[in-house]
């Protein structure tokens, strides 16, 4: 995750655009989407750039978060910011993220299927 206190002033620009980006397309999302939008606006959104685009986990205390890289988001249009604002929240309400990969015989044909079932739901451009 970007430590602000140690990260150069391209970084810092960086993830402020990133953020900025991400809160216009979060508002397109709430408008469009009022359901999806309510349960992103309740989650802990990070900016990670240790990761390569974005992705949702379950935090210690098992809140929800969504982690971005503000570099990803910089290169997507805010429909498509939209679009996997949806796969990501599509992995809450379907429960795949309270799924353990482990618990699977084969952990590539769970990982597929996740993301297949994700975006099945999605009419917004995916990147």
């Amino acid at each position: 995750m970007a430590d602000l206190n140690q990260v150069s002033n391209a970084e810092a620009s960086s993830a402020f655009n990133g953020r900025a980006l991400w809160n216009q397309a979060e508002r397109m999302l709430a408008h469009d989407y009022p359901f999806h939008g309510a349960m992103l606006s309740s989650w802990n959104v990070i900016v990670n750039t240790s990761i390569r685009t974005m992705a949702i986990m379950l935090s210690e205390d098992q809140t929800i978060e969504v982690h971005f890289n503000p570099e990803f988001i910089l290169s997507l249009t805010p429909r498509e910011i939209v679009a996997v604002q949806l796969h990501e929240i599509h992995h809450v309400v379907l429960g795949h993220v309270f799924c353990k990969p482990s618990d699977f015989s084969n952990k590539v044909a769970f990982y597929v299927s996740a993301e297949i079932c994700a975006n099945e739901y999605i009419r917004e451009p995916l990147p």
